[in-house]
């Protein structure tokens, strides 16, 4: 009788966190399918998806003007959140490229590297089934110093990530892990906001320079 009671249990407690991870995004996914019927996107515009390192980036177009683009970014959102929302982020937009930044919570979170990588290996497989050829940039995880007792565990997925790309056609890692570090090898305090998490204006404009070059040399 214990083991029937733990195991509905389980099941019950399984169901209860998949609502509330559907809840979690469901204002977020709404207003997305709000602005595409209000405004249709353009085809053929460069996708940017990811977590709130895309979300905050409002000045996004303003600082890669020569880029098309749409920013479909939600905060908080892991490699996992991309494809259980794939039909509202990514599918609608038939995009010339897809640019993906995650990674930065999925460490935060305890998930491992190589577990992150496969993930990221699910997604890929998901957009290939509707874009089977167009150019898709994986941007590397930031460093920050809120979060700097998880370095280590960047670094190796973003190796992970580079190694995989390389061996990956139509994929791309884009590093942009030193951009943000000092010559001790430490963030530059001046490129994040108060929360020590997050890019500023200033680190975002760094940031562009080299997403901007790296799109055009692949467009």
């Amino acid at each position: 009788m214990k083991k029937i009671l733990l195991s509905i249990s389980i099941i019950i407690l399984s169901f209860s966190l998949t609502l509330q991870t559907d809840a979690a995004w469901e204002k977020e996914m709404e207003s997305f399918k709000k602005q595409d019927q209000q405004s249709p996107p353009q085809q053929g515009q460069i996708l940017f998806v990811g977590s709130s390192t895309f979300t905050l980036w409002k000045t996004m177009q303003e600082d890669m003007p020569e880029i098309p683009l749409i920013n479909r970014g939600f905060g908080g959102s892991k490699v996992t959140d991309l494809i259980e929302h794939f039909d509202t982020v990514i599918a609608p937009y038939h995009p010339k490229q897809i640019v993906i930044y995650e990674g930065d919570n999925d460490i935060a979170s305890g998930i491992s590297p190589e577990k992150i990588l496969e993930n990221y290996k699910q997604l890929l497989q998901k957009i290939r089934t509707l874009y089977p050829e167009i150019p898709v940039t994986v941007i590397s995880v930031k460093p920050c110093e809120s979060r700097k007792d998880k370095l280590i565990a960047m670094a190796v997925l973003n190796d992970m990530l580079n190694v995989w790309a390389s061996q990956t056609e139509n994929l791309y890692y884009l590093n942009t892990f030193n951009i943000t570090l000092n010559a001790e090898g430490s963030p530059i305090p001046e490129y994040f906001l108060k929360d020590k998490l997050h890019l500023n204006d200033l680190g975002y404009k760094a940031w562009a320079r080299k997403i901007s070059k790296h799109l055009q040399s692949i467009d």
